[in-house]
C-alpha cells in the first residue's frame, strides 16, 4: 500500500536496536524504532547460505521488528502502534533502506490506531463525571450522548433501531440523549 505520508530521514546503514526515526504529520508525532527480534532465525527459511548463517551467528546482523509509536501533542498514545518483525538488520550488502520503507509502510496504520487510542481516552475521560464541569454556554456541534454508558458521538454514528430508537455505538443498548451543555474541548476532539 503507497502512503503518501514519509518519514524525512532513513534508517542509517549500521544501525543498532533501539535506533528510532521521527516524523511530523497533521499534529501526530511517530516515532519508528529498532527492537531485536529473538524469535526469528536464518535456518527458518531455507535461503541462506552457510556464510550467511555464521554471519548471523556473529552478530554481524540481526532480525528486527520496525515498531512505530504515536503520540499526539506531547502525549503518548501508543508506543506500539504498528510493527512489522523479522526484517533484517544490518544484512550484509544492504544498507538498511528496508527499515525505512517498512517504517513508511507503517505509517497510515500507526496513525489510525493513534485515532482510535485517543477517542478511547477521550471516551473514559468523558465518563467521569467530575471532569464534566457545566458550563454556561451551548456546544455548536450537538453531539450525542448515550444514557446507558455515556459514550458521546456525533449523531451519523448512530444506530437507529427498528423502531426508530436511537441506538448507542458503544454499547448497543442504550438511547443516545442530545446534548447542547458540554464541555468544549471534548467536542473538538470527537
Amino acid at each position: 500500500m503507497e502512503t503518501k505520508n514519509k518519514f524525512n530521514k532513513a534508517f542509517k546503514p549500521f544501525s543498532c536496536e533501539g535506533d528510532m526515526i521521527t516524523t511530523e504529520i497533521d499534529g501526530w508525532t511517530i516515532t519508528a524504532r529498532i527492537e531485536r527480534d529473538n524469535d526469528t532465525r536464518p535456518d527458518d527459511f531455507d535461503c541462506f547460505d552457510p556464510e550467511q548463517i555464521e554471519a548471523w551467528k556473529n552478530d554481524e546482523w540481526f532480525y528486527c521488528g520496525v515498531v512505530l509509536a504515536v503520540e499526539k501533542n506531547g502525549v503518548t498514545l501508543s508506543k506500539h502502534a504498528a510493527s512489522l518483525w523479522g526484517v533484517e538488520c544490518n544484512y550484509p550488502g544492504s544498507k538498511n533502506e528496508y527499515l525505512t520503507e517498512v517504517s513508511n509502510e507503517l505509517l497510515d496504520e500507526a496513525i489510525e490506531q493513534g485515532k482510535q487510542e485517543l477517542n478511547y481516552m477521550i471516551h473514559k475521560l468523558t465518563l467521569d463525571k467530575s471532569l464534566r464541569p457545566d458550563f454556561d454556554y451551548d456546544c455548536d456541534c450537538g453531539y450525542y450522548v448515550c444514557d446507558c454508558c455515556g459514550y458521546p458521538t456525533y449523531p451519523i454514528e448512530i444506530y437507529t433501531d427498528i423502531e426508530g430508537k436511537d441506538i448507542c455505538p458503544n454499547c448497543e443498548q442504550g438511547n443516545m440523549l442530545e446534548i447542547k451543555k458540554r464541555l468544549n474541548y471534548v467536542c473538538t476532539y470527537l
